[in-house]
């Protein structure tokens, strides 16, 4: 069975790309999937996380393959091999309108695009005005959310 390879990407810093990708690699992992992750972002954040969770489970037990690729030629091969392009976004007008370079990208390389709203207060009425003013770009915006919660 052929891989799915999917690509987070967004131009704005804090939207929560590390964060999206980490979670759905464990979702996926307990869910017995065979799981590789790939982390071209030079900030490298999901590097540390992975290399925290070897840490703390052995090198044996992540349950996740990982590597490490920085430069630009990485990041064209990764998204030019993306059948689907995952893209956070917070609900807020700012992180909308930061969004909208990384849309066009996207259409620019004929890449599906499923918008993930990230950190959505739980009570707030501008989301939905947000998830339609992104429903407008002719994106699909995800079903499920992020909340914004503190443990």
């Amino acid at each position: 069975m052929t891989g799915k390879i999917l690509t987070i990407a967004q131009q704005k810093g804090g939207a929560g790309k590390s964060t999206l990708a980490a979670h759905l690699a464990l979702a996926w992992a307990l869910k017995r999937k065979s799981v590789a992750l790939v982390d071209i972002d030079p900030q490298q954040s999901l590097a540390a996380w992975y290399d925290q969770r070897e840490i703390t489970l052995g090198a044996d037990q992540t349950q996740i393959t990982f590597a490490s690729a920085t430069g630009w030629r990485a990041a064209g091969v990764v998204e030019k091999l993306a059948k689907l392009v995952l893209v956070p976004v917070q609900p807020s007008p700012l992180d909308v309108w930061a969004t909208l370079p990384t849309l066009e990208m996207a259409v620019k390389e004929k890449s599906a695009v499923l918008l993930v709203l990230n950190r959505v207060p739980p009570r707030a009425n501008l989301t939905a005005q947000m998830i339609t003013k992104l429903g407008g770009y002719k994106v699909t915006v995800a079903k499920s959310t992020i909340g914004n919660r503190v443990a």
